[in-house]
Formats: C-alpha cells, sequence, structure tokens
C-alpha cells in the first residue's frame, strides 16, 4: 500500500520505503509484520511529509533511496518529540576516498547522530566496520542473513531442479543468480572459468539471469567453456530451487561494489559456502562468523584450485543456524525498542 493510499492520518505505525526495487519490497513486508507497520511507499510530497511526521512509530525502510527525505522528516518528528528509525544499507558511501559529497554526508550523518530521537542503523556490524560508530546509533545484521524460514524450503520448480542436476553430473555447482552486472564480478567469474586450470570435472558453473547489453558476448564465452547459462529473468520459485541445489554462491563482487549482499546472506542461510572477494566488508564479515568461504583476490589468476576446498561442514552448519537464530532475536529485539 502506497502512502498516496495511506491517507493522512496520524498516530498510525508505519514503514516508509522511497521504492520497491530489488530487495525492498521484501525488507518492507518483513517490517510490516515484525513491527506491526503499515507500508508506506513513495516520494515525500507534502501529504506524505504530514502523515510520516505525524505517525505514531516510523522506521525508513532503507533511508539510502530518499536521504533529503528522511532528513526533513525524522528532524520534523526529533522537533516533536517522535521517535525515527532508519536502516542505512550503504554506510560506505560516508567513506572512502575524499570528496565533498562524502564529506558532506559524513558530516551529515554525526550531526544527525546528536539529534534526539533519530536512530540510524547500519546493516554491517560494527565489530566489521568499527568507522561506522560515527555515524550510526548502532548496527544490526542485514535482514537478508536470516528472514527465511529455509526449514520449510523445497525445490518448488521440478524441471530446473532436474536440469541442474542433470547438467551437473555429480559435480558441485556453482551459482551466480541475478542479473549479471558487471559490479557483480561477471566478468572475473568469466576469466576464471576460461583459465585452463578450472577443475571442469568438480565443479560447473551455473549463471542465472538476465544479461545486459555490454556483457552479452560473456554469454556465448561461458557456454563454450561448459557454463549452464540461464539468461533470462529468474522468477523466486527458481531462485530457491538455485540455491537449495547450488553448492557454492557467488558474491565476489568489484571492488567498488563493497556493500551488504542478500545474496551472500542467502547462501548463509541455506548452509552454503559463499564465494567472496578478499578483503570486501562481506568477507571480513564471514571470518567473524562459523562458515567457509571461498575466497578470491578480485581478477588476479591462478586461484581455480580453491574452488575444490571443502563445502561446509555439518558443525559449521549448526553453530550458523544459532548465530542467524541469534541476529533475528537481536534484531527484532533492538529495532523493536528505537521504534
Amino acid at each position: 500500500m502506497g502512502a498516496h493510499q495511506s491517507g493522512n492520518r496520524s498516530g498510525i505505525r508505519r514503514v516508509h520505503m522511497a521504492g520497491l526495487s530489488g530487495h525492498r519490497q521484501s525488507y518492507q513486508d518483513l517490517f510490516a509484520q515484525l513491527f506491526a507497520l503499515t507500508p508506506s511507499t513513495g516520494k515525500i510530497t507534502f501529504s506524505t511529509f504530514i502523515s510520516l511526521v505525524g505517525a505514531k512509530a516510523l522506521l525508513f525502510g532503507t533511508i539510502d533511496d530518499d536521504y533529503r527525505g528522511f532528513l526533513t522528516v525524522s528532524i520534523a518528528r526529533a522537533f516533536l518529540g517522535r521517535r525515527t528509525v532508519g536502516l542505512f544499507l550503504r554506510p560506505q558511501t560516508c567513506f572512502g576516498p575524499s570528496g565533498l559529497l562524502r564529506k558532506l554526508k559524513k558530516f551529515t550523518f554525526i550531526a544527525l547522530k546528536r539529534v534526539p530521537f533519530v536512530s540510524v542503523f547500519t546493516i554491517i556490524p560494527f565489530s566489521v566496520a568499527p568507522e561506522y560508530r560515527k555515524i550510526a546509533t548502532g548496527s544490526v545484521f542485514d535482514p537478508q542473513i536470516w528472514d527465511a524460514d529455509i526449514s520449510t524450503w523445497v525445490p518448488r520448480d521440478a524441471a530446473l531442479a532436474e536440469q541442474l542436476n542433470a547438467a551437473a553430473d555429480g559435480r558441485r555447482i556453482l551459482a551466480f543468480i541475478g542479473t549479471a552486472n558487471p559490479v557483480k564480478g561477471i566478468e572475473f567469474l568469466s576469466q576464471l572459468v576460461t583459465d585452463p586450470a578450472w577443475p571442469r570435472e568438480v565443479c560447473l558453473p551455473v549463471v542465472a539471469g538476465k544479461f545486459p547489453e555490454a556483457v552479452r558476448p560473456l554469454v556465448e564465452l561461458l557456454a563454450s567453456k561448459g557454463a549452464l547459462v540461464l539468461d533470462r529473468f529468474i522468477s523466486d520459485d527458481e531462485i530457491q530451487t538455485l540455491y537449495i541445489e547450488a553448492d557454492l554462491i557467488w558474491a565476489c563482487y568489484r571492488p567498488d561494489y563493497d556493500q551488504a549482499s542478500g545474496i551472500f546472506g542467502r547462501a548463509l542461510q541455506f548452509g552454503k559456502t559463499p564465494v567472496v572477494r578478499a578483503g570486501s566488508l562481506i568477507a571480513k564479515f564471514a571470518g567473524t562468523i562459523p562458515t567457509a568461504t571461498v575466497e578470491l583476490n578480485y581478477g588476479a589468476s591462478g586461484q581455480a584450485a580453491k574452488f575444490l576446498e571443502p563445502p561446509q561442514t555439518g558443525h559449521q552448519i549448526s553453530h550458523l543456524s544459532k548465530m542467524i537464530e541469534d541476529a533475528k532475536h537481536e534484531f527484532e529485539t533492538v529495532i523493536g525498542s528505537a521504534l
């Protein structure tokens, strides 16, 4: 339900999203259910501003899509003594190479941290990125690390499951899931697969998702080297099936795309081995939890043998399940208290 459908009534508990692309829809649905919030979506017009300022409780599911809207609404609510909570998905944009925009954003959030009734939480733990303490009230685990009840998940697309198992023929499956954008490391994966040392007899790469025109030549290249390429939109049932059938999940992204990853989170929930970039935020996070990873130096050759490393052990999966359960409880407690 969009903000324009919610009306201008005050006293309603709301979760607001500027848009619902990508994982944002699932975020909004999850938060609405967890905290009994009414969904609000769209640009912050005057009527939306009034309804959000008047809300009994307000959670911005992501502040990254509309910094100005979050700032104006949260400050207005603070003036009235009303709490506002926001999730910061890409806090790394406040740091890194010097630049006027980064500095302005950093100092804005440093100042906002001093404003009463406003709470900003990063989805990368402070233990991994302690500098985030300067700009945020606290940290929680990315909801996509704990949001699914995978005990009820089964391969929902029998045809795809059969296709995957037939193509693998006993080999381990390495799955690249989602649109093959260059920042997601599709070119590096192609480099690995075309390396003569790639263990074809042991590992089958599966690339499932749309290929943008800029990288379309990689479709033929990957297929010619034995990869299973599904160059099309992948349904939710197919995605679920891919996670269940795969052994390794690709989350080795380009250095300029260094942030939390729902694909990495899903890999953890399913007890699969994520493939990550050495030095990335998710690699650092993985180093603090009981999970095996395949860690690669991005762009470097001669790393194919790393895909022969042992998969997750039952011991690791058991401890990982406990960590995921604790992360969910902590999120519910911390965000619920802040609201």
